[in-house]
């Protein structure tokens, strides 16, 4: 293979990898309102918030799929704002996500603590969304409904990673180059055929 060839089908396998390295892989503002709340535990008593809404910013492989990291939290519920190191994720069961307070996990909750869990089949629609929450002030826990949790997700344009920036950093000379170096050779050509 000549040298030509092979910068050339370097540089296509370079850009290609970049290129699909998470091409499957989406960013979503997740934005959630659940009402409704009820203590399951027969404790009874008042829930201290009686409507959350909060939003998560994911990437998941699409609009309906498997949720794949949790990149930012916007929620409060009582007074406390979580933070995104207070945040884990997981996916249970093939397909049912869940974003919950690291206290407890993604799928469950600690009474007596500030801790929550949102759980969601993408492809079921909001027949199958529920949203836990407790606080400190109370024993038990309060679930929102699953008709009473709705969820939306709407995409965020792609960020480019910073490895595309580095590769294109390194290609464009490396094509300015060849292209120059491709002239000065044609340019010799011509120039020998001239004065032949």
């Amino acid at each position: 293979m000549n040298g030509k060839l092979f910068s050339r089908a370097v540089l296509a396998a370079a850009l290609i990898a970049s290129g699909t390295a998470q091409a499957e892989l989406r960013n979503y503002d997740l934005s959630f309102t659940s009402t409704n709340f009820w203590e399951p535990s027969g404790i009874y008593e008042p829930p201290p918030v009686s409507t959350v809404t909060g939003s998560f910013g994911i990437t998941a492989d699409s609009l309906t799929g498997t949720l794949n990291s949790v990149n930012s939290v916007n929620l409060t519920v009582a007074g406390h704002t979580y933070s995104l190191s207070e945040i884990v994720w997981d996916v249970a069961g093939g397909n049912f996500n869940r974003i919950g307070g690291a206290l407890s996990g993604a799928g469950g909750t600690t009474g007596g603590t500030n801790d929550f869990s949102l759980g969601w089949v993408p492809y079921r629609g909001a027949a199958y969304m529920s949203f836990n929450y407790t606080t400190p002030d109370t024993r038990g826990g309060y679930l929102g409904g699953t008709l009473s949790t709705h969820i939306t997700l709407t995409e965020v344009a792609a960020v480019p990673e910073p490895g595309a920036f580095g590769l294109a950093a390194l290609g464009l000379p490396l094509l300015l180059w060849r292209g120059r170096r491709a002239a000065r050779r044609a340019g010799g050509a011509l120039t020998g055929l001239r004065s032949a």
